[in-house]
């Protein structure tokens, strides 16, 4: 839903990084075609995020690098996931060694696995066949280059509603 106060997405479900992450394209496509500054909005289950207004250049820019990890991905794998990804550049935000902030997104990547409850983030295709069976995600260096690409941006621009 867009109106002049922005972009709202609503959902049922918990909590994905990958709707925010949804949200955020949407975001900077706004914030260039309209040069709106205007926040958009993600309210799922269990949390509320902001995304907050960015400039048109920056936005634009985050586009650009976002496309190119999409080209990228139509010809050769890439070493993205959402739910570790966004772990480990939350954990890099807040000031976390890359070894710990890798491990934080291990251990959270594996419970959520083997939690019946949150299942439901890997039901679909892709994380049925590149998670599942193979039960891992390489914490490498492309992994760490893609995540804070990705993500950092993003991260910078949210804020947790209470």
């Amino acid at each position: 839903y867009y109106n002049e106060h922005g972009i709202l997405h609503v959902t049922a479900s918990s909590f994905k990084p990958r709707n925010l992450l949804k949200l955020w394209v949407e975001h900077l496509c706004l914030q260039v075609m309209h040069e709106k500054d205007a926040p958009s909005h993600l309210f799922s289950k269990d949390r509320k995020y902001k995304l907050k207004p960015i400039a048109t250049e920056p936005a634009r820019e985050n586009l650009k690098t976002l496309l190119g990890f999409y080209q990228l991905g139509l010809t050769t794998p890439l070493a993205f996931v959402d739910q570790p990804a966004f772990t480990y550049a939350e954990e890099i935000k807040k000031g976390s060694d890359e070894k710990a902030a890798k491990n934080i997104a291990n251990a959270k990547l594996t419970s959520t696995l083997y939690s019946n409850s949150s299942f439901n983030n890997y039901d679909d295709a892709f994380y049925a066949e590149f998670i599942l069976r193979n039960h891992a995600v390489e914490f490498d260096e492309g992994f760490c280059n893609v995540a804070e690409k990705i993500m950092t941006s993003l991260i910078e621009h949210i804020e947790k509603i209470k």
